[in-house]
């Protein structure tokens, strides 16, 4: 059983702000690592997202030319495209002038990371991730396994509660989701332990029985 994903900080915040652009049909984007993890929890947020019928943009930065993780050019190109709202997969955490920026520039963010913190945290709406120093540490120890895809899951199993205590028509089962989160879990090498060996357990079933497909579907479509 997944546990409280109210329980890592800026949760609640993350959905509130996702759900107040859902209501208010502000442009949303998903900025992805180049990596499978980024792949994969990227792909997790558009799908759920788009299963409720909320269509999203994506960037995803070369890796040669922009490096990892979000940069100042990325993030203005992004505004003047008239997005209100990204949510950074897999990156984000260290990101600290991009981020000064996009705050600058009035465009929110969302970071949905496992890599470690600083002390200092980069200026955004809300920053998921296990890591964080100032996480109780019994959370730290029941989520921090987890790969950014991982976090994702968690984050749109927290989406998910809010949307069924508000008796939305369409509620996702997040069960389907499980062979993008194993996926990611083990491209990640990340130890398949606790939540990660419920997660590829059941992924894996779930593989058996689909053509895997999202992530190609979802994130290098037009």
């Amino acid at each position: 059983t997944l546990q409280d994903p109210s329980l890592l900080k800026d949760m609640d915040k993350a959905v509130d702000r996702v759900l107040t652009a859902i209501k208010r049909k502000e442009n949303i984007l998903v900025y992805a690592d180049y990596d499978v993890d980024g792949a994969t929890s990227s792909a997790l947020i558009r799908i759920f997202l788009k299963e409720i019928g909320v269509n999203t943009g994506l960037y995803i930065p070369d890796r040669l030319e922009e490096g990892y993780g979000a940069n100042l050019d990325a993030m203005q190109l992004i505004k003047d495209q008239h997005y209100d709202l990204v949510i950074m997969c897999d990156c984000g955490t260290t990101s600290f002038e991009p981020l000064a920026h996009a705050k600058k520039i009035g465009l929110d963010v969302i970071v949905l990371d496992h890599h470690t913190t600083e002390f200092h945290l980069p200026e955004c709406v809300a920053l998921i991730n296990p890591h964080r120093l100032d996480q109780d540490e019994h959370v730290k120890n029941t989520f921090g396994l987890l790969c950014a895809a991982g976090v994702a899951f968690c984050f749109l199993a927290a989406l998910n509660r809010v949307r069924k205590q508000q008796k939305r028509d369409i509620i996702p089962n997040l069960i389907n989701y499980l062979d993008l989160v194993a996926l990611g879990t083990v491209c990640d090498v990340m130890p398949l332990k606790g939540i990660n060996r419920a997660i590829v357990s059941q992924g894996l079933k779930l593989m058996q029985h689909q053509l895997y497909c999202k992530v190609f579907c979802y994130l290098y479509s037009t």
